[in-house]
């Protein structure tokens, strides 16, 4: 799965209702939901939002990630990660710094978008983030994962939250 413009649930609702096309013809396939949060809380301040992780959480995460990836790509509702800083020091997937022990702090802007997972080789996740011209990244779990818990602390969560409920992320697969 290479380039994808969509947000996840949208994608979902098309491939529930067997409506999702790839070259004008029907795609058939499952769709699992989940949610990526921590047990802890987080905070946003302007463009910076601070997370925080109990002790081994981020790699508990990271194995459930893994899990739902073995079944297939996965579609994952993340901050606008590559293109909108793409002449900055952290554009290209580097907005993430840990802080202290279980402590991090990503730049994020405002702007949101959905990235496809498509694997995980020598310790990365391989994303497609069309956000960027070369939009294939191999990216760390500190990054992926922080970015996709930042999302937890996005204003719009509520509101998508009332609408679709609290899962933002889906895996696809066929049987």
């Amino acid at each position: 799965m290479s380039g994808y413009y969509g947000w996840a649930p949208y994608t979902g609702f098309m491939v529930k209702t067997k409506q999702l096309k790839w070259n004008s013809e029907v795609v058939i396939l499952e769709c699992d939901w989940f949610d990526l949060k921590t047990q802890r809380s987080g905070r946003r301040e302007g463009d910076r939002y601070q997370i925080n992780l109990e002790e081994g959480e981020l790699e508990q995460i990271q194995e459930r990630l893994l899990i739902c990836l073995k079944k297939g790509p996965l579609i994952l509702w993340v901050p606008y990660g590559a293109g909108a800083f793409q002449y900055m020091p952290f554009s290209n997937w580097k907005n993430v710094k840990q802080e202290a022990q279980n402590q991090y702090t990503a730049i994020v802007p405002w702007f949101t978008h959905c990235i496809v997972v498509g694997g995980y080789e020598n310790n990365r996740f391989r994303i497609y983030d069309c956000s960027h011209r070369n939009g294939i990244f191999l990216v760390s779990k500190d990054q992926l994962l922080i970015n996709v818990l930042a999302m937890n602390l996005n204003p719009a969560v509520e509101k998508l939250a009332f609408l679709e409920g609290f899962a933002f992320h889906c895996c696809f697969y066929s049987e």
